[in-house]
């Protein structure tokens, strides 16, 4: 129902006011109405819109506060157009895409102090509890959801299993690297690396899939290697640290490219393959892995637990990278590292010597290079469709 007030004065406004609470109004006009008017129309406006935004949940607009807005928007969205409310479910999808996003990388950027917390067990150990507990948490998963692949028909494939088997391989040396490196506080040294993941994809991308890069992007890529052997003359040695990680964990998307098979579905199959091993592991070294004697309910808690910590951001990211441009994730991608980097450096007190800062300063100058290069194609391709 659409209803015009005539008037402008104090009992306009609260005529307003009150046909504003009624779910069948859908439109107020006045004429000539007066500001206080027109802020009540435009209240349902501001509700609905911040509610969208709490129904993300994304800081300052969660907790108390989300639902608090979220009750106004659904009080105050009936009397708002169809048309506008209409455009509201893409913003909203968009807003939960972006807050999964950032969940899910933020995760894997304090994942350092959830290892750290393990370091009663050995790293093999941490990765092998990682892997058991991981496939349970998939499963449990794949039962509560309607649409979930049985696990039978994911070894159907011979060619599934073989590409699976190699990128199973892959993940599990690049999770023990990474634990490794967090219990031998090179925290600093597993950020490099992960900041050096995208040029490795752009490097592999032109080896196996003939992929085109820009005069931008190679010289971000040079940028970055440089950045990397500058660390030689430290003393440290060559830096095979960050450069294995970026590597497998770079030949671990080459792989999963070969492979039918969704994320959630592919990790599945590669923790069930990896299973056997991680619990012969277990078996053979129970002292090592906190199995012998049996450990006390926190520890054994934290045990469990990593299975949760891997199985959440990957959830988040999976979620994400359907709903917004792999533009944008590849940007937001930063922020595991950078949390890594800031708690390797600022908790756990890992040198930054002068060497370390120019490295860091010719891959961040690097990293802007290749944001930007994002951000052009994506302006090129806007324009393209307009």
């Amino acid at each position: 129902m659409k209803i015009l007030i005539v008037g402008s004065g104090g009992r306009e406004h609260a005529l307003a006011w009150r046909l504003k609470q009624s779910p069948r109004v859908t439109q107020i006009m006045a004429a000539p109405g007066n500001p206080g008017i027109a802020d009540i129309i435009a209240l349902g406006l501001y509700f609905t819109v911040l509610g969208v935004l709490a129904a993300a949940g994304i800081p300052p607009l969660n907790g108390f506060v989300s639902e608090w807005l979220l009750l106004q928007a659904f009080l105050f969205t009936p009397s708002l157009p169809q048309s506008f409310v209409n455009m509201l479910v893409p913003v909203a999808a968009a807003a939960l895409a972006l807050a999964a996003a950032l969940a899910a990388f933020a995760m894997w950027g304090i994942l350092p102090v959830f290892w750290k917390a393990l370091s009663f067990l050995e790293a093999p150990s941490i990765v092998a509890h990682r892997t058991f507990w991981s496939l349970i948490c998939l499963l449990a998963i794949a039962l509560a959801a309607k649409n979930a692949t049985p696990l039978k028909s994911l070894f159907r494939s011979r060619a599934t299993i073989a590409w699976s088997t190699v990128s199973a391989i892959l993940l599990a040396s690049n999770w023990l690297l990474y634990v490794w490196a967090v219990l031998n506080h090179r925290i600093v040294e597993a950020a490099l690396g992960y900041y050096l993941n995208p040029f490795f994809n752009m490097l592999f991308g032109t080896l196996w899939f003939a992929e085109k890069h820009s005069t931008r992007q190679l010289i971000a890529i040079a940028l970055a290697f440089a950045g990397v052997m500058i660390q030689v003359p430290t003393g440290g040695g060559f830096p095979w640290l960050p450069i294995a990680l970026a590597s497998t964990f770079s030949l671990y998307g080459v792989v999963r490219k070969k492979s039918s098979l969704d994320a959630r579905d592919g990790i599945t199959l590669e923790a069930s393959l990896l299973a056997p091993i991680a619990l012969a592991w277990i078996a053979i070294y129970p002292s090592t892995s906190g199995i012998s004697p049996p450990p006390a309910w926190p520890q054994a808690l934290l045990i469990i637990s990593t299975g949760i910590a891997t199985t959440l951001p990957l959830l988040g990211f999976t979620y994400a990278a359907r709903k917004i441009r792999l533009t944008t994730l590849g940007m937001l991608q930063f922020l595991g590292p950078t949390l890594q980097w800031i708690i390797g450096w600022r908790f756990y007190g890992e040198t930054m010597d002068s060497y370390r800062v120019l490295s860091f300063g010719l891959i961040w100058l690097a990293v802007a290079m290749y944001l930007m290069n994002g951000k052009s194609t994506l302006q090129k391709r806007t324009e393209s469709c307009t």
